[in-house]
């Protein structure tokens, strides 16, 4: 078995490879910058990217990203908004995201959209894993990722396609760690437990009666979250 550290690309993350790509086709293109959405690692990398490449990046982030994440944006010179719903409500994300797209093409911004909907040259950078992958294990047949928001899965499935392998994609994710309906700071009601207030996954450990709280709570987070 073998690792992939994705957290050491510049900015922490496999986003910096989308960011990349982006912050460069706003160079080749002559485009006023880039707009688009995060909830925190996405946003960091733009930020840096933008800067990198002499221009600005926008951001609509969560309404509860980390402190931290918002000042990676704003230390790089990139403008961060937080927005309610977006990552939490699947409706309201994908009104954001499209108004979002809109709006850069209308502006002469390139969107900053961590999908292949709304991005794809940008989201080929996520595509270069599989390529690195490939060359460093010839003899690799399977990849676990984790499953996020698609993204990832995607471009890598998508890269060894162009590689024209046979290597299997799984997608991953941590057991327990389901959304928990008490986003206000009320307390769960089968075992009085109380949730972070909006925090979009309870990190109690005290929930034992998942029939009456559906979303049973995990322990708290040994690492920080993506």
């Amino acid at each position: 078995m073998r690792l992939k550290a994705e957290d050491r690309n510049p900015t922490g993350s496999f986003k910096a490879r989308i960011a990349s790509v982006a912050a460069s086709l706003v160079r080749q293109d002559g485009l006023a910058g880039l707009v688009g959405t995060s909830s925190g690692n996405g946003g960091a990398a733009a930020a840096a990217y933008a800067a990198a490449a002499r221009s600005r990046a926008v951001l609509f982030t969560l309404s509860d990203t980390v402190p931290v994440k918002l000042l990676e944006i704003t230390a790089a010179g990139g403008t961060a908004y937080r927005v309610e719903g977006v990552g939490h409500d699947a409706a309201s994300t994908a009104a954001v995201a499209d108004a979002i797209a809109a709006a850069a093409r209308t502006s002469g911004h390139y969107p900053m959209l961590t999908g292949f909907h709304y991005a794809p040259e940008a989201m080929s950078g996520v595509e270069t894993i599989a390529y690195e992958l490939a060359e460093e294990v010839p003899d690799l047949s399977v990849v676990y990722a984790p499953v996020g928001g698609g993204g990832l899965l995607t471009g890598l499935g998508r890269g060894f396609a162009m590689e024209g392998g046979s290597v299997r994609v799984v997608g991953v994710h941590p057991e327990g760690r389901r959304r928990c309906p008490q986003r206000s700071g009320a307390t769960c009601p089968a075992c009085g437990a109380l949730c972070r207030p909006r925090s979009p996954v309870c990190r109690w450990r005290s929930c034992t009666t998942p029939k009456a709280h559906p979303a049973r709570c995990s322990p708290p987070a040994a690492t920080r979250r993506p």
